[in-house]
């Protein structure tokens, strides 16, 4: 039934309104997808990258929230606390871009320095699906 829900249907049945955290919900499933809904599998792959950047699109809200951290972004990072920003969205999203995130993150618009490390970070680890 999962893999049926649309964004519709969160809306309607769930009263999940906010469209940034219906894709995210999304995303979420089209993982467990990828991982044929095995929690073992899930949670295999997110023990292996807790401590290296490495298999972003398994990454957890809290594992995002530690990489904003290691890149010396860490007065930002409680922004992204119970945002529905995991790595799904970050893999798997296409829309999800550097100034997403940097938006997300609360970086204000003149922090051009801020904003382009943030940029040059996320290209380091996050690769969009193909």
């Amino acid at each position: 039934m999962l893999n049926s829900l649309m964004k519709r249907d969160l809306e309607k049945h769930l009263n999940v309104s906010k469209k940034f955290h219906q894709v995210s919900i999304l995303l979420g499933i089209e993982l467990l997808y990828q991982v044929n809904f095995s929690r073992e599998a899930l949670q295999e792959r997110r023990a292996r990258c807790e401590t290296q950047n490495i298999d972003p699109v398994v990454w957890t809200n809290q594992r995002v929230l530690k990489w904003v951290r290691d890149i010396d972004l860490k007065e930002y990072a409680d922004n992204l606390t119970n945002s529905g920003v995991h790595g799904a969205v970050l893999v798997l999203e296409p829309t999800f871009n550097a100034e997403a995130m940097a938006t997300a993150l609360g970086i204000p618009s003149g922090k051009h320095i801020l904003r382009r490390h943030l940029a040059e970070e996320m290209s380091a680890v996050f690769h969009p699906a193909k």
